[in-house]
Formats: C-alpha cells, structure tokens, sequence
C-alpha cells in the first residue's frame, strides 16, 4: 500500500481540490489512513491531526443532525462486506460551526470505492466526499417558492371564482344584460339579458348596425350615435360611456327605457380597441319619474296663472304709491316684486324640468352669435342688480348652432349663480372663447368654491353642495341639471374648475356654425 500511496499518479489525483479520505477496511473502527486537505478544509478538520483515529472518533453517528452518521456507518460496512463501489444518496450531517459556536446544517454526497485486497475482501476504502449544501438549499428555496406560488395561485384563483360568483350574483339580481364589442374586428356579442331589453329572443349573431342602431327609439338614435361617435375618439374622450335612452323591440316591439354604461379601450396609439359594458332596465322608474314630472308641469302651470295675477297687483300698487310719493310702502312693494320674480323663475324652472324629462323640451336651432347672447344677458342681469359687477373678459365674435333663449337660460343661470356665491367686492367675469370646433363660454367667480366630493355631483338633479357658507343661498338644485341637460341636447359639454376657497369656473362649450371672427 505504501507503493501505491507514494505514486505520483495517485498522489495527484488524491490531493485535487476534491475532498477524499483513505480508511482502513479491516480495522473494526475504520481507521483512518490518510484525508487530503480539501477533506479536512470541507469538514472544518483543517488544523486537526486524524490519522490513526476511528472515523466514529471523528465523524460519531449519534451526535449528527438528520440520520447521516447511520447511513455514512452503513455504507461504509456494505463497501466492506460486499467490495463494491457504493454511491450514497444525498444525506444530512451537520457539523460544528467555523466560529465553534452550535452546529451548522450541512448535506452532503459520498462515493466509497474499495481498494486492494482480494476479489471478497477490501485493503482500504476510498471516499470521496461532495458538500451539496448549497444545492440542497437553493432547492429548497425553489420548493418552498414553488409551494407559496402554488398557494398564491390557488388563493387568486379562489378569489377570482369569489369575485367571479359575487359579480354574477350581483348581475343576476340587478338583471343587468352585458356587451362587448371588439372594435378591431367588428365583432359585436350580446348576453341573454342584453337582448331581452332590445326585444330579441334569437341567440344569432348580433351587429351593431342591424340590432343596436335599428333597437334605439327613433328620437335617441342620434343623440346616442353622436355620443359614441365621440367615445371613439381618444383625444376628446376618456372612454366613459353613462347615458340613458329607450329601445323599441325588434320582436316584441315594446318599448323599454334603459341606463347603460362602459368603457372603451384604446391601443398604445390611441385607437380603440373595445367597448365592455352593462344595460339595465330603468322603466319603472322612468315611469315613476313620468308621473312626478307630470305633477309638477300641472302644479307649476296653475300656479302660474296666480302668481302673474299677484305680480300685476304689486306692480300696480308700487306705481300708485311712487306717484304718492308713498316712501314707507315703495321699498316694501319693490321688495315683493323681486320675490314674485324669483317665484316666477323657479317655477319656469320645474316646467322645462318636466319638459325636458318627458321629452318636450325641443329645440330650435339657429345660428346665434354667442356675444350677442352674452351681453345680453349681462344687460338684464345689471339692469336687475346694478350693484352687480360683471366683466366681459374676451369677446370671440363667434357664431353657434344654437336655440339662442335656451342657451341664455344657460348663461343666465352660471352667471346668477357665480353672483350668489361671488364675494360682493369682487367682480364676476364671463368669457368667450372658440377653435376650429366650438365656442366655449366661461363664468368665473371668486367665491368660496366647491369641494371635490360636490364637483362630481354638482350638475345632478336636485343635488346642493353640503357647505355650511351656502346655506343662506335659495334654490332647488336644478339650475345647473338644467344647463347640462340643455349643453348636451346641443351635443356640446359643460364642466366646472374649482378649488375650496379659490371660486370656481363654469363653462360650457357647443358646435360652431363656422369660423370665428377674432
């Protein structure tokens, strides 16, 4: 054996950076003959003398953590008995750490290869040992990130189900119908429901000319096709669709209002993509909504008739007293006709609402120079208040395509508005703008302003901003439904700006007639 160790070939192939030890097979401890450095190095025996001393001296079964030390016992006896070169399966042997301090996992893999001797019985056994430890714990961590990924995917994917039952829930009992059209190859898909609200009982393919646009109540087709016209066109859209409109069936021809809304999906270059919505059925309540309104067009109309019978007597009370000269009584019947105006005003109010919600709020188009309009209307509101500050800021000489007393109802009703909440000493300022497009009208005030939750709302029916300072203001909250409903029957738009405490800018915009004169 002394030969064989001192060989120059074996001395190479021993010393190589791979870890091996020579043990000595017939000793009943195995003895250890020889470790080269890269053994002691792996092992944390660099510095240690073993040789002569019983691989259980150094490597002792019972103190190991996992079951290494009785299989690396076990192998070694079998590499013994049978002579055969045994390759271990992956085991656990901790040892002690560099710092001396409590034992450090460690995994590792051996090959046992008998040496010497006859064909039964080996001279020595070569071990050449491998440190897997990182593997095993890179493996590990791909396991246990394999397991949370599983876990992760099984919780979204219950979630998603959750999610998916409670919106099918939610729809099955808002009976809402759904559609999706993919713009892109002109495919258009309707639900069950959704077809059912456009009097459809056949389950073929639907199209947006045929089904859609021949479904639509004659009187909606052009505001709706209008409205989605512009939906498709990024650059003035955000691709939200809200709107209301009446159907007439296709098999049933029964004629059903609904509310639908979505939105459109544009493409990285702005193109639109898809159209994904819902429609519910609002009948009842457009009904509901029809009576009310009808309540109200019969109350405000009787009380017209009274009230400019009471607005007579007043004016003719305060002629008869100026011409007395009757000072105690003038500014009390002065007093008394303004409220009978504003009487008057309001009550007008609720009969273009119950016009315009029937459906009998018509307009007729002209073309109107929208200065013409505003000064106007600037006129009668100074004539009416002189206190009244109100500044013409820019005077775009442009002509729309309008109902001129409809569109200075609008502007009357921003600029008495932007008086009420104005700040006395400040002015009020409206202004006239146009592009290539459309003529934008602007009122700024320079009042208290209007808190965000209220900007989203400030245009619904009926709805006031919640401000304590605006409590002293009189009003129903249907000015400025009115405006919008009137801005979008003109197939225009009207928004405010405004930040608390800073005043606020309403404007609104409608379509040109032609180019502006500036």
């Amino acid at each position: 054996m002394e030969q064989f160790l001192t060989n120059p070939l074996f001395q190479a192939l021993f010393n190589s950076p791979v870890p091996r030890i020579i043990v000595m097979a017939n000793a009943p401890e195995f003895t250890i003959l020889i470790s080269n450095d890269a053994h002691k190095s792996v092992t944390n025996l660099v510095g240690r003398n073993i040789t002569g001393k019983s691989v259980w001296e150094i490597f002792d079964p019972n103190e190991a953590g996992g079951d290494g030390g009785i299989l690396l016992k076990d192998a070694l006896t079998e590499a013994q008995q049978t002579n055969k070169t045994i390759l271990m399966p992956p085991f656990r042997y901790d040892m002690n750490a560099p710092d001396g301090k409590g034992m450090v996992e460690k995994w590792w893999q051996l090959e046992i290869m008998p040496i010497g001797g006859d064909d039964t019985t080996p001279e020595y056994l070569l071990t050449t040992t491998n440190s897997i430890t990182d593997q095993v714990f890179k493996e590990r961590e791909r396991e246990e990130f394999r397991l949370e990924l599983e876990k992760l995917v099984e919780e979204r994917t219950h979630n998603l189900e959750r999610a998916y039952e409670q919106v099918h829930l939610s729809k099955l009992a808002a009976q809402l119908g759904t559609f999706d059209m993919d713009l892109v190859r002109g495919h258009m898909e309707w639900d069950a429901r959704c077809r059912e609200l456009f009097g459809i009982a056949h389950n073929a393919e639907v199209t947006y000319e045929k089904d859609f646009l021949s479904g639509l109540h004659p009187d909606d087709r052009v505001r709706i096709t209008t409205i989605i016209d512009k939906l498709f066109r990024m650059e003035i859209s955000d691709g939200i669709y809200d709107v209301e409109y009446r159907t007439i069936g296709a098999e049933d021809n029964r004629l059903r209002w609904v509310r639908a809304k979505g939105k459109v999906y544009f493409d990285g270059v702005g193109q639109p993509m898809r159209f994904i919505g819902s429609v519910l059925d609002i009948t009842d309540q457009k009904h509901e909504e029809q009576l009310r309104n009808d309540f109200i067009a019969i109350a405000s109309h009787e009380l017209k008739t009274p009230l400019t019978s009471l607005q007579g007597y007043i004016q003719y009370l305060y002629r008869k007293a100026r011409k007395s000269e009757d000072h105690s009584n003038l500014p009390v019947l002065s007093q008394a006709e303004k409220q009978v105006i504003k009487m008057s005003k309001m009550i007008n109010g609720f009969l273009n609402l119950s016009r315009l919600e029937s459906g009998k709020l018509h307009l007729n188009l002209s073309e109107v120079p929208v200065m013409n309009l505003i000064e106007e209307v600037v006129a009668d509101v100074t004539l009416a208040e002189p206190d009244i500050n109100i500044l013409i800021a820019r005077e775009t000489r442009a002509t729309a395509v309008a109902d001129p007393d409809k569109i200075a109802h609008v502007i009357l009703n921003l600029l008495t508005n932007a008086v009420k909440y104005a700040e006395k000493e400040k002015p009020v300022t409206i202004s006239c703008d146009a592009d290539d497009e459309q003529v934008t009208v602007s009122v700024r005030d320079e009042g208290i302003g209007i808190n965000p939750s209220d900007q989203e709302r400030i245009f619904d029916r009926f709805h006031r901003a919640g401000n304590p300072e605006t409590n002293f203001v009189s009003g129903f909250g249907i000015g400025l439904y009115l405006s919008r409903e009137i801005v979008m029957l003109h197939g225009g738009n009207i928004w405010v700006d405004s930040q608390p405490g800073a005043g606020s800018t309403f404007s609104f915009s409608i379509p040109l007639a032609g180019p502006p004169q500036r």
